[in-house]
């Protein structure tokens, strides 16, 4: 049976719909369907996806699984009529394709480990650094004759590590160097390498990838409205206690996923398996936050990331770098669920940053609403945040805000242009929830500790240090020279022992318990006040 685009997409009106009759009979020949090119075939695969997420009975639950588990099938069956299409499947993120591009360092070791016959070296971008550049740092001085011998970075590869997994090999070699992780990370990054991973069933992907097993919500309406204060500020469940296989398989399950579609989060890819908080929400949500692991964590601010899951499905993902009450927000819904519960979906996640590390006000990037994305202009993304309670942080904007809010309560048919819509994008937007005062921004805490020491010490750091040791009545290494300088410079009496022992606290915290952390510096800012 052929299936056509118009014929997917009526299937996706009957799902947010929540018509079980319409979407059964739909589904009754799937095992069947014929599709005419990979777009079609996606979309089907898609629209699996938003039913596994938004089902209207256990059967049509039953029903997207097992077609989605069973998906390779179909994938198949296409290719073996469209052998061509292989190509146009990178990066699709189905069973039986690859995903093709350039990954980190820390997110290939962790696939390399988990299925070492998956992942493979595909090439290396003419533009990176020479590969015995970067292998001269390891190999013993006595090889310099094959470093020199001016072979490309294949032939080299070839001459050192034969018919062995050149990826793997690569890897494990520059991770016996012994270097800093973030030095190792920023080598490998030179190479400016591209690798492949095949998901041929050992690594999950985007049909099988799922959250903590959980009791399925049916749906008898799809949610689009929601009060935004009532819900983030709606009681928030303790997080599960997970097993640490429990934890192990998200970050693998959440690392890969994003991966077969050519995307990748730090928090994700340098979290270990201890740094993961996973939330049982309503309606099937649940989120899953990411900690990177301590050695690689921000110096001021916490990078938290986060995936949202709908009956278990990867629903959106994203991240928030929080400092004390205030944090910067990302997010992204993934293609499928667009038209779905979107609004709910970002105040379920502002509800868990809200009160699980006690955020005031949320900030949002300018590109979320269109700077350098034109999907954020057309769909005027803008005013999805303005309902939510965003306001531009540019005064000026923010009167040209409620302008345009006007003119649309007077006439349904209104809508902001696109010149104005791109104007929205020279500032911030930020949602104050509570009236209190907000943290500084991390950027604006880290130039002014330069401007410090610039103007009181010539810019000689360690003449600050050690000037601000004694005047505290420390030793070098209770307190990191960093926290130090950004929390300790002011040789006042205002600086009372306790506040000390509160920055000794913040350090140990920053390498332990990045909520902890938050909290703590809530209380330093407040003894300063």
């Amino acid at each position: 049976m052929a299936v056509t685009p118009k014929q997917i997409e009526k299937f996706r009106s009957f799902i947010l719909n929540c018509d079980a009759a319409s979407c059964n009979l739909f589904l009754e020949k799937a095992e069947t369907f014929q599709f005419a090119n990979v777009k079609s075939l996606v979309a089907f695969h898609d629209a699996l996806l938003l039913l596994e997420a938004y089902p209207s009975s256990g059967e049509l639950y039953d029903r997207a699984n097992n077609l989605l588990r069973n998906f390779e099938v179909l994938t198949k069956r296409f290719l073996r009529k469209n052998k061509s299409a292989l190509a146009k499947l990178i990066n699709s993120g189905l069973k039986g394709t690859e995903a093709q591009g350039s990954f980190t360092y820390p997110l290939l070791k962790k696939l390399c480990k988990f299925s070492p016959g998956s992942v493979y070296l595909h090439s290396f971008d003419e533009q990176g650094k020479p590969l015995s550049e970067v292998l001269k740092h390891f190999l013993p001085k006595t090889e310099f004759e094959i470093l020199e011998a001016g072979y490309n970075n294949d032939e080299l590869l070839n001459e050192l590590f034969g018919k062995q997994n050149h990826l793997i090999s690569l890897i494990n070699s520059l991770g016996a160097i012994g270097l800093p992780e973030s030095l190792r990370d920023a080598m490998f990054d030179e190479l400016k390498a591209f690798a492949g991973i095949r998901f041929d069933g050992k690594i999950p992907e985007r049909s099988v990838a799922r959250g903590i097993a959980s009791q399925i919500f049916i749906h008898e309406e799809v949610q689009k409205k929601a009060d935004p204060l009532e819900v983030v500020n709606r009681e928030l469940p303790v997080p599960l206690n997970l097993s640490l296989e429990q934890e192990k398989k998200l970050v693998i399950d959440c690392a890969a996923m994003l991966a077969s579609l050519n995307r990748e989060t730090d928090p994700i890819s340098l979290c270990d398996e201890r740094g993961v908080t996973y939330f049982e929400l309503e309606r099937g949500v649940s989120v899953a936050l990411f900690s990177m692991k301590a050695n690689r964590r921000l110096p001021l601010d916490s990078y938290v990331g986060y995936v949202l899951f709908k009956n278990g499905v990867p629903h959106a993902y994203g991240g928030s770098w929080l400092y004390g009450n205030r944090a910067l927000f990302g997010i992204n819904i993934f293609e499928p669920f667009r038209g779905g519960e979107s609004s709910l979906t970002l105040l379920q996640l502002l509800r868990v940053y809200r009160q699980y590390f006690g955020v005031s006000a949320f900030s949002v990037e300018p590109y979320q609403y269109g700077k350098d994305n034109p999907e954020g202009i057309e769909s005027g993304a803008y005013w999805f945040y303005y309902k939510m309670g965003f306001r531009s942080d540019d005064h000026k904007l923010a009167t040209l805000a409620e302008s345009e809010s006007g003119k649309m309560r007077k006439s349904k048919s209104y809508r902001s242009s696109a010149s104005t819509l791109k104007k929205f994008t020279e500032s911030h937007i930020t949602w104050k929830i509570d009236h209190v005062k907000v943290l500084p921004n991390p950027a604006e805490v880290s130039r002014a500790t330069s401007e410090f020491i610039r103007k009181h010490y010539n810019g000689n750091r360690e003449k600050c240090i050690l000037d601000l040791l004694q005047f505290h009545g420390l030793q070098r290494g209770d307190v990191p020279d960093e926290f130090l300088v950004t929390f300790l410079w002011q040789k006042s009496p205002v600086v009372s022992r306790l506040y000390v022992n509160m920055v000794k606290q913040l350090a140990a915290a920053k390498l332990t318990n990045e909520r902890q952390y938050n909290q703590i510096l809530l209380h330093l800012y407040a003894e300063i006040q």
